[in-house]
């Protein structure tokens, strides 16, 4: 029984470390319809942030995020990953996400997915809610190559994440 036991703590924590995502939330965020994608920055989001690399986008499609995620289908586009501040233990009150090539779009993802992967890694029992997770309509967006950025508001600090993930609409 230790063995078992020892052996899922190890897998999880090497998981935790690993570029793969966590399997899929049993416990999806509150919304999950197709959002809109919006070309101009949205108010809530301020000029000044600061540059952070503590975030994530695991899957694109519900496919493990390569660098470079080529989409055919640009109606329903699913992109899902986490969101937090590892050093303070906390999790962002709103991100958006900055999809950005000839022109930036932005659009508002749902927050709360279980992420108990992220709160392992960064030994923070509060992050286990770090996932976020959108469902997009970009068939109004031009065909090219678009850079993934997540935008994390918080109480105290507002930051910019590269995910260093990138789409490309066909």
């Amino acid at each position: 029984m230790n063995r078992i036991l020892c052996a899922a703590v190890l897998a999880s924590l090497l998981a935790a470390c690993s570029d793969k995502p966590a399997p899929a939330a049993a416990t999806p965020p509150a919304v999950l319809g197709v959002g809109p994608v919006v070309a101009t920055r949205p108010a809530a989001i301020p000029e000044s942030l600061a540059i952070t690399q503590d975030c994530s986008v695991d899957l694109v499609n519900d496919a493990i995020a390569t660098e470079v995620m080529p989409v055919a289908n640009k109606t329903q586009v699913r992109l899902s990953g986490w969101a937090a501040d590892p050093v303070a233990g906390t999790l962002p009150k709103a991100v958006y996400l900055e999809i950005g090539g000839a022109n930036k779009v932005y659009a508002q993802v749902a927050l709360g997915v279980a992420r108990p992967d992220v709160a392992t890694h960064f030994s923070k029992p509060a992050l286990a809610t770090a996932g976020w997770q959108a469902t997009l309509d970009m068939s109004a967006v031009k065909a090219g190559n678009y850079e993934l950025r997540i935008i994390q508001l918080g109480t105290m600090t507002n930051t910019i994440c590269d995910a260093r993930k990138a789409l490309t609409l066909i």
